[in-house]
């Protein structure tokens, strides 16, 4: 039911269905990092913080590409801080 809830709150022009399903059949959890939680806020944050260039759909998820030539899937990275993040993007290890 929150992803449902976040879902709508999230993708208010376009749903990401797929990402939805998706998250749902993996069992996902929703993020609770920031309000709202979703794709645009994740990647407005990235894109103000210079990180991220660009996305592109992937098996139901999104590929990020980062600023430098670096890649990583949104699911694995919505859940990390941005400190986390951009020890990701820079070959380091994410716990």
């Amino acid at each position: 039911m929150e992803y449902f809830q976040q879902a709508i709150a999230t993708w208010k022009n376009k749903p990401g269905i797929g990402l939805f399903i998706h998250a749902l059949k993996s069992g996902q959890k929703p993020s609770l990092t920031k309000p709202g939680c979703g794709w645009k806020e994740w990647a407005d944050e990235a894109i103000k913080l210079r990180l991220m260039q660009y996305s592109q759909s992937h098996n139901g998820d999104i590929m990020v590409h980062f600023v430098g030539g670096g890649q990583g899937l949104w699911s694995r990275l919505r859940s990390l801080s941005w400190s986390e993040v951009e020890r990701f993007i820079n070959g380091g290890e994410v716990k």
